[in-house]
């Protein structure tokens, strides 16, 4: 059954999603969007080593209003939507996969380093 991990406060703790519970998930919420941040931000820190790994099968990545990392990891393949809304101390984003029909960078500040060109749509 597909899963979803949504935390506005804090942050999900990895380990625990290791393995088949991993694979399950197809979509990652973490921080409040805009409208509901009230200008405090999720301090994130960098994802996990592997995060493609243990979230194989995931479509849809969200970070709202997240700090404490620069970049993200390697993307699964299969990612179609990016949203990365307000994470101010983001300063490049990896290759992004071929399937992605989806990219908001809204708010962003600092982005300075793009593995290939923005997408156009």
């Amino acid at each position: 059954m597909p899963s979803v991990i949504s935390q506005q406060d804090r942050v999900p703790n990895w380990d625990e999603w290791r393995g088949e519970r991993g694979a399950a998930v197809t979509k990652i919420v973490l921080g409040k969007n805009d409208d509901k941040a009230d200008g405090n931000s999720l301090s994130l820190g960098p994802l996990p080593d592997g995060f493609a790994a243990i979230f194989p099968n995931f479509k849809r990545l969200h970070l709202w209003n997240c700090t404490g990392f620069t970049t993200l990891p390697v993307l699964p393949a299969g990612l179609t939507g990016l949203d990365l809304q307000g994470c101010a101390t983001l300063v490049a984003l990896p290759t992004l996969p071929a399937r992605l029909d989806m990219l908001d960078l809204g708010g962003r500040v600092g982005l300075s380093a793009f593995s290939q060109p923005p997408l156009v749509c």
